[in-house]
């Protein structure tokens, strides 16, 4: 009877023990959060539209702010699992998200996530291909992580629309549709002129 006890009580500890390590190794590495600023996306609008370009180029910060801002108005991603704090990073064709979670509300785990960009208006559309916790690779179904839409075409005025965006290091350039003559009255008027 005394080494079933024993037995047991090192089982339990040894179970709290492994619980406790793996709590320890997803715990999130860095603090993040999900502060962002507005993107002056009107003002930059207007300076394309004085340099005749058709080619909006947006950095890793402004993408970072857009990102945010979309996730602060939504941060509950799946069931049971919401994300406290975001930093995002432009890699090619791609964007690694670096994420804190919680999961049930108690448990915070640190990932990273790694998109793949797409345009579907009027949103700019992040959809995961690969996560991974530390150096432990996750399904992403798992995860429960689906698509980051960033209403981007919500900021533009109705005259111009997007025809492509293409992602490379450190920026993100946004490629328009040449306006047509009621696109230009159009702009006209919503830039105030």
């Amino acid at each position: 009877m005394k080494k079933l006890l024993i037995t047991c009580v090192a089982l339990v500890l040894l179970m709290a023990g492994a619980g406790g390590a793996a709590y320890l190794y997803i715990a999130p590495d860095e603090e993040l959060d999900l502060i962002y600023a507005e993107v002056p996306l009107r003002d930059r609008l207007l300076e394309m539209a004085g340099r005749l370009s058709t080619e909006l180029t947006l950095t890793e910060s402004d993408v970072n702010n857009l990102a945010k801002a979309s996730l602060a108005r939504n941060p509950e991603v799946a069931d049971d699992l919401e994300i406290t704090g975001a930093r995002f990073e432009l890699k090619e064709d791609r964007v690694v998200a670096h994420v804190n979670v919680r999961w049930k509300a108690r448990i915070p785990a640190g990932a990273v996530v790694e998109y793949r960009l797409s345009w579907q208006p009027p949103y700019l559309v992040a959809t995961p291909v690969k996560a991974r916790i530390k150096d432990v690779s996750l399904p992403r179904e798992r995860l429960g992580l689906g698509d980051i839409a960033v209403p981007l075409g919500e900021h533009l005025p109705k005259g111009l629309q997007i025809e492509k965006v293409h992602a490379g290091e450190g920026k993100l350039t946004v490629s328009f549709r040449k306006p047509s003559l009621p696109d230009l009255r159009g702009l006209r008027d919503w830039a105030g002129i």
